[in-house]
C-alpha cells in the first residue's frame, strides 16, 4: 500500500539512519489461550498476512532501499504475534531493535507506515517506554479505526512524544526544530541515567 509522502522522506539530503521493519509471519502461526492458565488476553484476529516468504512481507517497489539499511524482523515466533517493532505483544521476546539503536548512538526514532492504530502504535509506545524521543509521521501512515487512530496519537504526545507531517521532518532531523516536548523527553531519560 503506497503512501504518497513517504516519497519525500527518501531525500539524499537528509541524513538518517534507515532500519527496515518487516512483519514476516509464518505461514503456521497459532495464537491460543490455554484454559485455565488465570491470564486475560484480549487479542484482535486478523486475516492472513505479512506470511514470511509471500508477496505480503515485501517491501513497497517505490521504497529506495540503503545500501547500509539494517533489517528488524518482527512477528517470526509461530505461539505469540508482535506489533511493535520492539517486542512481542506478551513482552517476552525482543527483537534486536534496540540493540541496533544503541549501537548507532540514535536517540531519536521516527515512525511510520500500516497499520497507524496498531503496529505503527505500539512501536512508537515501545520506543517511548525504552526512553527515545519518538516522533509519529503521520502523513506517512495509515490506520483503521479512527477512534483508535485518534486514541494512538494522544498517548504519543501525552508520553513526550509528537505528531507530525512529512514536511516538518527535514527541520527536525537537522536540528533547526526541536520542540520542548522533545527537550523535556531527553531531560527525563538524562536524569534515569544520572540515578
Amino acid at each position: 500500500l503506497p503512501i504518497p509522502p513517504t516519497r519525500s522522506l527518501q531525500n539524499p539530503k537528509i541524513s538518517l539512519t534507515q532500519i527496515k521493519v518487516v512483519d514476516a509471519k509464518g505461514g503456521d502461526k497459532v495464537v491460543f489461550n490455554i484454559n485455565g492458565d488465570g491470564k486475560k488476553t484480549e487479542m484482535q484476529l486478523w486475516p492472513r498476512h505479512c506470511v514470511q516468504n509471500t508477496w505480503g512481507a515485501q517491501l513497497h517497489k517505490d521504497l529506495k532501499i540503503l545500501d547500509n539499511q539494517n533489517i528488524v524482523y518482527k512477528g517470526t515466533n509461530p505461539h505469540i504475534d508482535a506489533f511493535s517493532a520492539f517486542w512481542d505483544n506478551e513482552k517476552i521476546y525482543n527483537t534486536d531493535l534496540k540493540e541496533m539503536l544503541v549501537k548507532k548512538g540514535i536517540t531519536d526514532v521516527y515512525v511510520c507506515g500500516i497499520c497507524t492504530d496498531v503496529c505503527v502504535g505500539a512501536t512508537a509506545n515501545d520506543s517511548l517506554e525504552e526512553g527515545y524521543r519518538t516522533i509519529l509521521i503521520e502523513s506517512c501512515s495509515r490506520g483503521i479505526s479512527e477512534d483508535n487512530i485518534q486514541a494512538t496519537k494522544k498517548n504519543i504526545t501525552n508520553k513526550n512524544g509528537i505528531v507530525i507531517q512529512s514536511k516538518q521532518v527535514k527541520n527536525l532531523v537537522s536540528g533547526s526544530d526541536r520542540p520542548s516536548c522533545l527537550a523535556i523527553k531527553r531531560a527525563m531519560e538524562i536524569s534515569k541515567i544520572e540515578k
